[in-house]
């Protein structure tokens, strides 16, 4: 009998809280992974992809997430790109189109 295997995914978010939430949400749907470093995200994407789906969060410090996201689609161009935080910036600074945006509540 064939083994039924979740699909992957990667959390990246510099808020423990948010991470250990999403984590919990999602368990049971995907195997997560997840780190609050978005350089360690990119190593975990390139030595442990592929992932289906890579959910980032957009203010972190050292990178943000739409620069994030866009190394990732170049490592990964099949992997699926959330970008999670608040939309009041002009659309200008979404230029790389990383994916999908899922809003987060104020």
């Amino acid at each position: 009998m064939a083994e039924f295997l979740l699909p992957r995914i990667l959390l990246v978010d510099d808020d423990k809280e948010v991470l250990d939430a999403l984590r919990r949400l999602l368990r049971g749907y995907y195997d997560v992974a997840a780190t609050h470093d978005p350089k360690e995200a990119i190593r975990l994407a390139v030595s442990h992809g592929p992932f289906a789906v890579v959910v980032s969060d957009l203010r972190m410090p050292g990178m943000d997430g739409i620069s994030l996201l866009f190394l990732i689609r170049k490592a990964a161009p099949e992997t699926v790109r959330v970008l999670l935080g608040e939309w009041r910036l002009g659309h200008g600074h979404c230029r790389h189109q990383p994916g999908q945006r899922l809003p987060l509540p104020c």
